[in-house]
């Protein structure tokens, strides 16, 4: 009479960490973290774990003696067993809903890509990993550009392959050469890592100019020649490898450096502002003053 309850909470705790187990399978088969047949095979293994500790380690280890000892021996190389299987799902479980809440990826919408998970993996140094994801992603959205998009600055910024991510961008564009926003984008992007990562200013104003060609006379072209203006020559890229970085976005909120020349050019005569135009702080045209 005494062993029924004892057999019914075991039997409760089981099914309670089965189903908790379920959830993380479940959620690591939505996500790919496991293949199918892997998490068959670790679901058998803690099933069967499970079933010999709740219904004969717990008896044994109440015999006492060398029944007990042996049932903690056992019980030992069972946990470390468990451990290694789910303790990396287990922290997964912990730590991404917080942020997988706020990238809206919990309960991903399967109506659309999602790729919150690459990202994740980018950020923790598996682009290789996060590129594997954006496939799977691209292969029930073939026609997405953020994916695309997403998958050449990996292979750009991460991986240094630039030849890859050109060819990339080069499907993005050819998508639909007419997109005002996409296609501009894009190219200012390969511009940026032509010149940035593969030193190349003749390869760099080469994308400018096709974008230039794409949609002549148009403030799209008109950005597009003001940028190939900052695009600077060999020697200079040799002289000052800063110069790398004309064609990179700029970010908000960096602080302005004074140096000599800004203070030279607030006590001269014509004024002299900043051109947004020009890379670098030391760099000025000069306003003509008509008022």
């Amino acid at each position: 009479m005494e062993l029924i309850p004892e057999q019914l909470q075991g039997l409760i705790l089981f099914t309670a960490a089965l189903l908790t187990l379920g959830l993380l399978s479940f959620r690591a088969l939505k996500r790919r973290h496991d293949s199918p047949g892997r998490l068959v095979a670790k679901w058998a293994v803690t099933g069967a774990i499970g079933y010999g500790y709740f219904f004969h380690l717990k008896t044994m280890s109440g015999e006492g003696g060398r029944s007990a000892l042996f049932a903690v021996m056992i019980a030992t190389v069972a946990g470390a067993a468990l451990a290694i299987m789910w303790v990396p799902a287990i922290l997964n479980f912990i730590t991404a809903p917080i942020m997988d809440w706020f990238a809206g990826g919990w309960f991903a919408d399967d109506s659309k890509p999602y790729y919150a998970f690459a990202k994740g993996l980018r950020k923790r140094g598996k682009p290789e990993s996060a590129l594997e994801e954006i496939d799977r992603q691209l292969e029930k959205f073939p026609d997405d550009i953020e994916g695309r998009l997403l998958k050449a600055e990996i292979q750009a910024e991460d991986l240094q392959e630039v030849h890859i991510a050109a060819r990339l961008l080069d499907e993005v564009v050819e998508f639909d050469e007419e997109d005002r926003k996409v296609a501009p984008m894009a190219l200012k992007k390969l511009a940026d890592w032509r010149l940035r990562i593969e030193g190349s200013p003749e390869r760099a104003e080469a994308a400018l100019q096709r974008l230039i060609g794409l949609f002549p006379e148009s403030r799209i072209a008109d950005e597009a020649t003001r940028l190939i203006r900052r695009i600077p020559d060999r020697s200079r890229l040799l002289q000052d490898p800063a110069s790398r970085n004309a064609l990179a976005p700029k970010r908000r909120g960096s602080r302005i450096r004074v140096t000599s020349a800004d203070k030279a050019a607030r006590s001269g005569s014509p004024k002299k502002v900043r051109n947004s135009d020009d890379d670098g702080p030391d760099r000025f045209r000069v306003q003509n003053r008509k008022d």
